[in-house]
């Protein structure tokens, strides 16, 4: 986990909402998957008390034992990515 002030990685990888999984092959930089790490946040602001299906950890799995990842994306719910280098104007 890091902190991307300039979006340079979030712009990079369509990363459009926090948190947002990606796996990227690192050799050629392809994204192998990318969207919710579990399924606890149901909507912005409601998230239930334990996840029932972990996406990421899945998709690690996959990778591990069959070199793919069958599900290649999902939407991830979060709070939108906005510029942080905009100023705020009243």
């Amino acid at each position: 986990m890091f902190r991307d002030h300039s979006l340079l990685i979030c712009k990079r990888y369509n990363i459009q909402v926090y948190p947002q999984a990606v796996l990227v092959n690192c050799l050629d930089r392809k994204v192998l998957y990318t969207g919710k790490i579990d399924d606890r946040a149901i909507a912005l602001g409601e998230v239930k008390s334990s996840a029932e299906k972990h996406y990421l950890q899945d998709a690690l799995k996959q990778l591990v034992t069959t070199g793919r990842v069958a599900v290649e994306s999902n939407q991830a719910v979060g709070c939108f990515v906005g510029d942080l280098t905009l100023k705020q104007t009243e």
